[in-house]
């Protein structure tokens, strides 16, 4: 408390009525700056008045001011004190006074000073709060808003001139949910708290998803005076939220096993195909440890790759692994495995498996058919070709035309076999793509043909390097196309090019001849992806060239070339290396 008297005498006689519940300072008015009243008497209050004053306007809270006036003085000059009062000065005492009145009346002041800087504080939370907050009035017609701190202005985008007086529909647009908007407005007519999400614009008429709380706010009688809305922009987290949702409806349905491994390896999360397949409740692996359903060297090999994952660049590894059923059935699957971390701490795995059980005893049943088959067709047509050969010596003209029919027959059956033989690796799913130069393998396929056929015009367009994925078969895969072109032209001397380019993240392998061309018949296999007993190709060759293209993500397409003839071209994935 400040005071400001001219007399020591009555400075001490005020200090001592007032008692040892106040703090008493005095001086200067102009070096003071945290009291909670100023008591000033009139000798004093000309020279202190515009310290007083600024004190006042610098405050953000109620600073009350008491002039003290003698008895004389007020009679004196009563039009002086009129000017004085509710100006700087809040409230004028005539003295001598009892000194309970004096008392009363600084402390109701002060109360009052005290209760005003509470309020500037609450005021100055909330022009300065994180949140956006508004006030509303419900006694006044349509329960505008009254007050909006700095975020709401922020976060809708509307200034407080626009903001003021509306009622807070304004913020509402097209899609917003009604079912919302009647919860919130059942809660307001129930005088209840509510907290919703909604759908709001900004001013720009950008949509946000608003976390909006409102909360009655009464007065000592239990009356609702107002409403106070708190805003916080949650879109992301909704659409977040969202986006998990559309992710667990997908693991949900998939037909595939999906499940999470904690860091220690049991299940956290098992989707419906897991539980389908592997033949336990989900209340079972739940909890469970993944040795559960996984051999040893199952477990053991994912913990290898969790490893490697953990301390490498590659975030998922893909592998086969075998599961053994709630029957004791063992099952062989395709995984892929990827660790879930936050902050390079580790928290677990996810992983997708899919049953190939049923296509690897296929695999493993054609490999021995092949093999056997090859094995035996080999030896039994070299047997074929002994005979033919010495049929093709017989006196008689027409059994010797015969032989060689046979031998000719024989031999393409041989160069077949020898060409399965070769693609083996693509055929059985064992070829390994490897970084390689599209460039190099197209030129060794070119000059092979150029030495196998020596009168075909074979000419070849490439850049400098053309880097891809790809693997030994893909030089066969060309030659072959190559082969074909020339094999199957109708002239003697056939023309044939050989173009190599780079189209975006591809890099593209073209053949164009102006033979007759290839047959819609052996086209519309092609692109159906199987042979029928109506539409069939005449060899192996095309079916040869597709699945080694198809086996690193490429494609193989077939068009007419002007004014006759084929292009074949061949699209694969360019390598980043």
């Amino acid at each position: 408390m400040f005071l400001a008297v001219a007399s020591d005498r009555d400075r001490d006689l005020l200090a001592e009525r007032l008692g040892d519940r106040y703090e008493i300072v005095h001086g200067d008015p102009g070096g003071i700056d945290d009291v909670d009243l100023c008591i000033v008497d009139a000798a004093t209050y000309p020279r202190a008045e515009d310290a007083l004053d600024r004190l006042k306007r610098e405050t953000t809270a109620y600073l009350p001011v008491l002039l003290l006036v003698a008895d004389r003085e007020a009679d004196g000059d009563v039009e002086w004190l009129a000017e004085t009062v509710g100006g700087t000065v809040d409230d004028v005492l005539v003295i001598p006074t009892p000194p309970a009145e004096l008392q009363d009346r600084v402390e109701a002041m002060v109360q009052a000073r005290r209760q005003s800087r509470r309020s500037a504080l609450y005021r100055r939370a909330m022009d300065e709060a994180t949140l956006g907050i508004s006030i509303t009035d419900p006694d006044r017609p349509n329960n505008p808003i009254v007050y909006v701190n700095d975020r709401f202005c922020q976060l809708t985008g509307y200034d407080r001139e626009a903001a003021l007086g509306r009622n807070c529909r304004f913020l509402q647009g097209p899609d917003t949910d009604p079912a919302t908007t009647d919860r919130i407005r059942a809660a307001i007519d129930a005088e209840e708290p509510v907290t919703v999400e909604i759908l709001n614009y900004r001013a720009d008429g950008e949509p946000f998803w608003n976390l909006l709380a409102i909360a009655p706010v009464r007065d000592s009688r239990g009356e609702v005076t107002h409403y106070l809305g708190s805003q916080r922009d949650v879109t992301d987290r909704v659409e977040r939220e969202r986006e998990l949702e559309h992710y667990e409806a997908i693991v949900e349905t998939t037909s595939d096993p999906v499940y999470v491994l904690d860091r220690q390896g049991h299940f956290v999360r098992v989707n419906d195909a897991m539980v389908e397949q592997s033949g336990f409740d989900r209340e079972e692996l739940l909890g469970s440890h993944a040795s559960m359903v996984g051999t040893d060297e199952t477990v053991a090999e994912m913990e290898r790759y969790i490893e490697k994952l953990r301390n490498g660049p590659r975030e998922r590894a893909s592998f086969e692994t075998s599961m053994v059923l709630k029957d004791g059935v063992r099952r062989e699957f395709a995984t892929s495995l990827a660790v879930l971390e936050d902050a390079d701490a580790f928290l677990g795995t996810v992983i997708v498996a899919h049953d190939i059980t049923d296509l690897r005893r296929s695999q493993r049943r054609l490999s021995v058919l092949d093999r056997v088959l090859r094995h035996n067709l080999r030896n039994r047509l070299n047997v074929v070709l002994g005979y033919a050969r010495e049929l093709e010596g017989h006196a008689d003209e027409e059994v010797a035309e015969l032989g060689g029919a046979i031998t000719d027959s024989a031999r393409n059956l041989l160069e077949l076999s020898e060409e399965a033989r070769a693609f083996a690796p693509v055929i059985a799913g064992e070829a390994e793509p490897t970084d390689m130069d599209a460039v190099d393998l197209v030129t060794a396929a070119v000059e092979e043909a150029r030495e196998a056929f020596p009168a075909a015009d074979i000419s070849i367009e490439t850049p400098d390097a053309a880097p891809i994925r790809g693997h030994d078969t893909f030089r066969l895969a060309v030659g072959e196309i190559l082969e074909n072109a020339i094999e199957h032209h109708h002239r003697d001397s056939p023309t044939v090019g050989v173009d190599v380019r780079t189209a975006g993240d591809r890099v593209e392998i073209s053949v164009a001849d102006d033979g007759p061309g290839i047959g819609a018949l052996e086209r519309r296999a092609l692109a159906a992806g199987a042979e029928t007993p109506l539409e069939h190709t005449q060899g192996l060759g095309l079916w040869l060239v597709n699945w080694t293209v198809g086996s690193v993500g490429g494609d193989l397409a077939i068009a007419d070339a002007e004014p006759q003839g084929t292009v074949v071209t061949i699209s694969v994935p360019r390598s980043n290396d």
